[in-house]
């Protein structure tokens, strides 16, 4: 596949652990992704979950962490959205 192309994914805010940490892991994949020229979407903003609703309603995921049926579907609806506009035509 040699047009294939990368984009990288930060981590989904999460319960797990505090949302400096998972934005401080975004920050090191997004330095990372523009030292290699690879495209890469930021998915610790709220746009995607949201850990304070997720911490007392469950909306997209089981326990606060890992996505249920509902939630992927989101997150997969909302990279559809962003992913095609960065990719590079052949």
């Amino acid at each position: 596949f040699p047009d294939a192309q990368i984009v990288l994914l930060t981590p989904l805010q999460c319960v797990a652990t505090s949302l400096e940490n998972i934005q401080k892991v975004g920050d090191v994949i997004a330095e990372c992704a523009d030292a290699c020229g690879i495209s890469y979407i930021r998915q610790d903003s709220s746009d995607f979950l949201d850990r304070e609703v997720e911490s007392e309603q469950k909306r997209f995921t089981y326990d606060g962490t890992h996505t249920n049926a509902k939630g992927a579907r989101h997150n997969a609806e909302k990279l559809a959205q962003i992913i095609p506009s960065m990719l590079r035509k052949y």
